[in-house]
């Protein structure tokens, strides 16, 4: 194993050749294996076919980090968690579905993450409802539920990756409703 990160009911597994592996609760789609189904055994989450260098399981979400710098995102999006726009706090789930009313069961792309518009993604955290990415230049873009302050000044969530002001110094960490810098 390359990384492992724990979730709250669900944990992901890095392999050396960048293959990611999933496992443990998905009822909100947090495996991305394109169900809502709770898995023992490793599954594959859909459309990852390697190149990862990071992983970050969050609550019910999860966050992969290719080597291009592609941000992807899979899981509960009751608060943007996933860098998309939200439904609000619905809690209706069709196992067979891919998306649903809160969420999404396979890796997507949050609003402007991906390697090729420049920002150059070096890191991913994934908190209880709120997600991270520390860009090459330093920055921090930050997204999700912000109702203690955890994605910085003013408390209100944020669906779409915005920037934090200053810099990040290294050693970040993402917590169920805080923020380490």
């Amino acid at each position: 194993m390359a990384q492992v990160s724990a979730g709250d009911f669900h944990s992901l597994v890095l392999a050396p050749n960048g293959s990611v592996w999933a496992f443990g609760s998905n009822g909100r789609g947090q495996l991305g294996d394109g169900t809502t189904r709770h898995r023992a055994r490793p599954v594959a989450p859909r459309g990852l076919s390697g190149g990862v260098v990071k992983v970050s399981a969050g609550g019910y979400h999860s966050l992969a980090l290719t080597w291009e710098g592609d941000v992807l995102a899979w899981g509960e999006n009751t608060t943007g968690q996933l860098g998309r726009p939200t439904n609000g706090w619905q809690d209706e789930v069709a196992a067979a579905e891919e998306e649903y009313a809160d969420g999404v069961t396979r890796p997507v792309f949050p609003a402007g993450l991906r390697g090729s518009d420049g920002r150059g993604v070096r890191d991913v955290a994934a908190g209880f409802l709120h997600s991270l990415a520390l860009l090459a230049d330093g920055r921090l873009l930050a997204w999700g539920c912000n109702i203690f302050g955890q994605l910085g000044p003013p408390p209100r969530p944020r669906p779409r990756p915005r920037l934090r002001r200053g810099r990040s110094p290294p050693g970040r960490r993402c917590g169920q409703e805080l923020l380490l810098l």
